[in-house]
């Protein structure tokens, strides 16, 4: 009986000693320091800050840590501007609402320093916060994204047409049918739009080619 009850209370004793480790429960952690989820911020620009040699045709590509709400992407909450002066600008949300892609309706100019700035007090993300555009940790602030420009574009052909052509090959090297092709004309003086192109598509060879309409100075 004395031997028994000793591993019987011993038994207890090992039961009672680990209960409190098994009634454990792992915690979750959160990302921001008051308890909050990280505030989004500005992932990569394309170009980048300070680049230089831009293409006067380029668009400007931002990319977010998290999505955002696409009606506050617009050009109230992402401008941009050349020596003081407002640029035309078109403002695009990607579907996965991280990719905003900001379009030049003319050609930027040539040789200048053309500066895009991010309004995070005025773009949210999609829990409604602001967006931290300036990188200091907190919602808000404005980020800037400063790149220089190439040369501009070419002057235009004064008169006549012009033939485009050429073949298209897949990455094994075979002909590529139904490739689109597309193509604009340079406008008469920079700042205009450009003139669009019908587009071609490539035949079962993976050749294509057309003509420009006539057009003259």
């Amino acid at each position: 009986m004395t031997i028994r009850f000793s591993l019987l209370v011993g038994a207890l004793a090992l039961l009672t000693s680990q209960s409190p480790v098994e009634q454990r429960t792992p915690q979750r952690r959160v990302a921001g320091s008051d308890g909050s989820p990280q505030v989004t911020q500005v992932s990569r620009t394309v170009p980048a800050n300070g680049a230089v040699a831009v293409a006067p045709d380029k668009k400007t590509t931002i990319l977010f840590s998290h999505r955002i709400r696409a009606n506050t992407a617009n050009t109230q909450s992402i401008t941009a501007s050349v020596g003081g002066a407002p640029l035309a600008t078109k403002v695009t949300v990607a579907e996965n609402r991280r990719v905003v892609t900001v379009s030049y309706p003319l050609f930027l100019p040539g040789d200048s320093v053309i500066q895009v700035l991010v309004d995070g007090s005025h773009l949210l993300d999609i829990r409604g916060r602001p967006v931290d555009a300036d990188g200091d940790g907190q919602p808000g602030g404005v980020g800037v994204i400063r790149f220089h420009t190439g040369p501009s574009v070419p002057p235009p052909v004064a008169t006549g047409t012009a033939m485009v052509l050429g073949f298209v090959y897949d990455t094994s090297g075979a002909p590529f049918q139904g490739a689109l092709i597309e193509a604009f004309n340079y406008p008469k003086s920079e700042g205009d739009p450009p003139l669009p192109v019908p587009p071609a598509f490539s035949d079962s060879s993976g050749y294509f080619e057309y003509q420009t309409d006539s057009f003259a100075a």
